[in-house]
């Protein structure tokens, strides 16, 4: 079992059976990966991954280059959001992606 004491004195215990979500937003820059970083250093590896949602940008490898420069990253659209929640499904049912 870990456990994870706060500031306010309150101590969360997470069982070996216990599968928590933890999402993070916010602006670019903004820290997040610093904070998912700083929670897997505190939980361990073995029991914390980060899945970025950079990752699941679409693939655009089959635009020639300068229709790749013209895409515009900052639309939802540009992202396979689909994907994206069929492998968190996959996650909390214990499934590999």
């Amino acid at each position: 079992m870990s456990t994870i004491q706060s500031d306010s004195n309150k101590v969360l215990d997470f069982s070996d059976t216990c599968l928590l979500t933890i999402a993070i937003a916010g602006a670019s820059a903004g820290g997040k990966s610093a904070i998912a970083g700083a929670l897997v250093t505190l939980l361990g590896s073995e029991k914390a991954n980060i899945l970025a949602l950079d990752s699941y940008y679409n693939d655009l490898s089959h635009l020639p280059a300068a229709a790749r420069d013209k895409h515009n990253f900052d639309r939802p659209q540009a992202l396979d959001i689909d994907l994206f929640v069929r492998h968190v499904g996959r996650l909390k049912q214990g499934r590999c992606i």
